[in-house]
């Protein structure tokens, strides 16, 4: 079974990022992100057997007629990308386009706009399949199996669809993975590294995502909706080897570490900053956090280990809006 893994096109020379709570045009952050969910899904589906393509169109900068050229020449029987809410127009209209050239291949999306709205998304989009809700990666290889099997929809937990009649039907949830250690490294080898270089320093860099879910209600973020509200993190181990994985196979050195709030536990943030220095490991890391959630001593082991530059959400200086958007900052 062949299956095709994407970020859809730009617009109006507009390009996106779409993963997990972050979907913002590429102006925003200066760059445009390796897509850690599609290359983690990859190396999924890639163990299993199947065979994968991931096109990252903004990245590359590919229009949509090349997308659907590319569609037309290859025998996909699954096509899954990603969405988000300031893209979701032409987001949704691909699966049309899609099926107006092979109407036999199976759609399906992911992302928090999804997972927030999926019968906004089936009711409105006559060519979509399937809205994959929440936490993806398992749900995507489930989905894939029950597809190449002949199995029935039903038995794939944490997904959404529309029956022959129009009514949309809301499987059961899918329970958050619980030890993320368990999940592959991400296949980088199915996207060009070269496209994805760090703001202001231009290295080339992929994403570590050593924590999954938020402690915190602010009710503007989508986090919590997406991965949960309990944190759940790989252990730091795993985490090493995944940064000199990337090293030797990819020659990579610098990382994204992409988690809603990396520094929640500092505990494990001591411990995974002791093992780069420990292994003398000569990386360079940025990561996002909240102001309150850091110390004088934890900022200068993250800056020993390698760490500099952190994004901090905080979103106002005026204590009014912090209180009412429930940031909890005083």
């Amino acid at each position: 079974m062949n299956i095709l893994l994407l970020n859809p096109p730009g617009y109006d020379h507009k390009f996106f990022i779409r993963e997990g709570r972050c979907n913002q045009e590429q102006g925003v952050w200066g760059t445009i992100w390796p897509p850690i969910t599609l290359a983690t899904s990859a190396a999924m589906l890639e163990n299993k057997g199947y065979f994968v393509d991931v096109l990252d169109c903004s990245a590359q900068k590919t229009s949509l007629d090349h997308l659907l050229h590319s569609v037309r020449r290859n025998t996909y029987q699954l096509i899954i990308w990603t969405v988000g809410t300031p893209s979701i127009k032409k987001d949704l209209e691909l699966a049309d386009k899609i099926k107006q050239i092979k109407p036999e291949i199976r759609t399906a999306i992911v992302g928090t706009h999804a997972t927030a709205l999926p019968d906004d998304c089936l009711i409105n989009t006559a060519g979509l399949d399937f809205v994959i809700r929440n936490e993806p990666e398992e749900t995507i290889l489930a989905l894939t199996e029950c597809i190449s099997l002949n199995k029935s929809i039903k038995e794939v937990s944490g997904i959404s669809y529309k029956t022959q009649n129009g009514k949309v039907i809301h499987n059961i949830q899918r329970s958050f993975i619980k030890d993320l250690d368990s999940l592959p490294f991400p296949a980088w080898h199915y996207l060009d590294l070269n496209n994805y270089k760090l703001p202001l320093i231009g290295k080339k860099f992929v994403i570590l995502s050593p924590v999954r879910g938020c402690p915190f209600s602010c009710i503007f973020c989508t986090a919590q909706s997406y991965y949960g509200k309990q944190l759940r993190k790989r252990s730091p181990e795993r985490m090493i080897d995944e940064i000199i994985h990337n090293y030797k196979t990819y020659n990579v050195d610098h990382f994204f570490i992409w988690a809603d709030t990396f520094t929640a536990d500092k505990k494990y943030v001591m411990k995974f900053c002791q093992l780069i220095i420990e292994k003398k490991l000569r990386i360079k890391w940025t990561c996002n956090s909240r102001v309150d959630t850091v110390s004088e001593v934890l900022l200068n082991i993250m800056a020993k280990a390698g760490c500099w530059m952190i994004s901090y959400g905080i979103e106002s200086g005026n204590q009014h809006i912090l209180d009412a958007i429930q940031k909890k900052l005083h």
